[in-house]
């Protein structure tokens, strides 16, 4: 994590040191910029910042949108999945909020947004969970245990149980059941399951998930 995290900041100073160097709007749209920006998505999802990572990634996208590039097959598959995974996490309703929001992003907000590295594109409305926390609920909502949980955001599974106990505190609950209702009625965006997701490919890839 502590890598992902640093590759994050390496990759927010190489495109502020490119947006210096090249000063103007162009820049925003060299397919040199693109690269990092994309870079920067995975290292968000890596660290389980779902919002980021596809907002990153619909703004490479229009980066790109007046510059054909050639891109290697193997990265178009990584962000393929990337953004797949990402629309797993957050649900079909709030990955279209995302894309849409970010579309009508001004310059000036773009710029920022990559640099920052701010997750305002957030929701707020999570009972004081953490954006961690609410991915975590909606895996043990799909009935992933804590060592699938584990291997899927790549976080120690001791960590999880650590988020498990303090969303119980949170939410005044006692058992994975209620936390699943909870899910399914104050963040039924994040429940969807959108068809073909990466939550199915996992399910798929390992029948015998079992909610441990």
């Amino acid at each position: 994590m502590q890598d992902a995290r640093s590759a994050e900041a390496r990759l927010r100073r190489s495109v502020q040191v490119h947006l210096t160097r090249a000063r103007g709007q162009r820049a925003i749209a060299d397919a040199r910029l693109v690269y990092p920006v994309e870079a920067l998505a995975l290292a968000a999802l890596r660290q389980g910042r779902a919002y980021r990572c596809l907002a990153l990634l619909t703004m490479a996208d229009a980066l790109s949108a007046d510059r054909p590039r050639r891109v290697p097959a193997w990265w178009m598959h990584v962000l393929a999945d990337a953004r797949s995974s990402a629309h797993a996490l957050l649900g079909q309703d709030e990955a279209e909020r995302i894309s849409a929001a970010v579309q009508g992003f001004t310059f000036p907000r773009v710029v920022s947004y990559i640099i920052e590295g701010v997750d305002e594109l957030a929701r707020t409305e999570s009972c004081g969970l953490t954006q961690r926390q609410l991915e975590i609920a909606v895996l043990v909502t799909k009935g992933f245990s804590t060592s699938e949980i584990s291997g899927f955001l790549g976080i120690t599974k001791s960590t999880i149980s650590s988020h498990i106990r303090q969303m119980y505190y949170k939410l005044g609950i006692r058992s994975r059941t209620e936390l699943a209702a909870w899910v399914a009625s104050c963040q039924p965006g994040l429940y969807t399951n959108p068809p073909g997701s990466a939550y199915e490919t996992y399910g798929r890839t390992h029948p015998g998930r079992s909610a441990a």
